[in-house]
């Protein structure tokens, strides 16, 4: 099994078979992960075997949300008359169907989290975002968040939870 994540190079990695069963997150891949890491508004990373065929990926992106959306009392202390909180969002994560079940993805989280982490301490991020993908497979995906401390948004965005940056530094074992 592949056992490093890298930054995605379109030139050297090939991603014309990949198919996690999902459209949204082929085409992610596809058509669109290039063209937003040559932008910079995304930092994408890949699994590959060892041909640079991709087997799984995720992409990285700085949004700013609605306090609302996690507001407890502890972020209306922080953040106070603030309404946006800093976040690093999980844009998208896929795993190719011929590796799903082989820990490919719980690889992926755990890379994304540890980057999100790294990158809070040098460009401020309250937490981890991330939009869970409803519909076929939606009990699988949640699966792989178990273990983690996400709590769910308060949001009409569809499944949408945060993991906060101090519970992402305890998952990692920090």
């Amino acid at each position: 099994m592949p056992q490093s994540v890298e930054p995605f190079d379109p030139a050297r990695h090939n991603r014309d078979g990949f198919s996690s069963g999902v459209a949204s997150v082929d085409n992610y891949l596809k058509l669109t992960a290039r063209k937003l890491s040559a932008a910079h508004a995304a930092a994408v990373f890949v699994i590959a075997d060892s041909e640079n065929t991709v087997v799984g990926f995720y992409a990285l992106t700085s949004i700013s949300i609605d306090a609302s959306e996690i507001g407890s009392a502890k972020t209306d202390k922080l953040f106070g008359r603030f309404n946006a909180v800093p976040a690093t969002i999980i844009a998208m994560l896929g795993v190719d169907e011929r590796w799903q079940g082989q820990g490919v993805g719980k690889m992926l989280l755990a890379d994304a989290l540890r980057r999100s982490y790294a990158a809070s301490t040098e460009v401020g991020s309250y937490c981890v975002m991330l939009d869970v993908l409803e519909g076929d497979g939606f009990d699988k995906r949640m699966a792989l968040y178990e273990g983690l401390r996400v709590r769910r948004c308060a949001t009409d965005k569809g499944v949408r939870m945060y993991l906060t940056m101090g519970d992402t530094k305890a998952s990692l074992g920090k």
